[in-house]
């Protein structure tokens, strides 16, 4: 390899921008990564899932009613989510929260959702990572996700559609909006 003669090492971290920049996302990577690895241990004895049987109809049954659909909000800011939940539960719609990364895939893996709405800067588990890791599991690839962000950034947009999430939507958050697109997603 030939060296540069103004530069002593062909290091490419030393010739990053930002020294360390590579090494902060592998290690960013690796947390995440372990992070996650013991989800499954996580999700059995903090979040298990109940299964119950369906009973058939018989004809002198009605029919039960719909229950009420269920949004999982994975953001860090209680008194958000507080506010959002109340103009959510007011429009017929059950919220469950999470406050951080690991807690809220444990709950779309644990419970029932038919929607998440997805903050992206969160404690234990960034939004762009958490939101991979739904869509590469089985069991919740197909829940859509709303990512909801403080940055109007549209790299960052462009890179979450493009891994998964139906809808990026800015801080503050438009209700009427947002509710337009559950409303594609649920039956509101």
């Amino acid at each position: 390899m030939i060296e540069h003669p103004t530069l002593p090492h062909s290091d490419p971290e030393r010739m990053s921008p930002l020294p360390g920049a590579r090494a902060a996302q592998r290690n960013l990577a690796a947390t995440n990564r372990r992070l996650l690895d013991s989800v499954e241990d996580l999700r059995t004895t903090r979040c298990p899932r109940v299964e119950h049987p369906q009973q058939p109809a018989t004809e002198n049954q009605r029919p039960a009613p719909r229950p009420a659909p269920r949004v999982l909000c994975i953001d860090d800011d209680p008194e958000y989510t507080q506010a959002l939940k109340i103009r959510l539960e007011s429009r017929g719609i059950a919220v469950v929260r999470a406050t951080t990364g690991l807690d809220g895939y444990c709950s779309a893996l644990g419970e029932s959702a038919d929607a998440i709405l997805l903050d992206y800067q969160l404690p234990n588990g960034c939004g762009d990572y958490i939101l991979e890791q739904l869509k590469d599991n089985p069991a919740t690839k197909d829940i859509p996700v709303i990512v909801i962000s403080g940055r109007k950034d549209r790299a960052l947009e462009y890179l979450l559609i493009n891994g998964g999430a139906v809808r990026f939507m800015p801080k503050p958050l438009n209700f009427e909006e947002l509710m337009n697109e559950l409303r594609k997603h649920l039956a509101v």
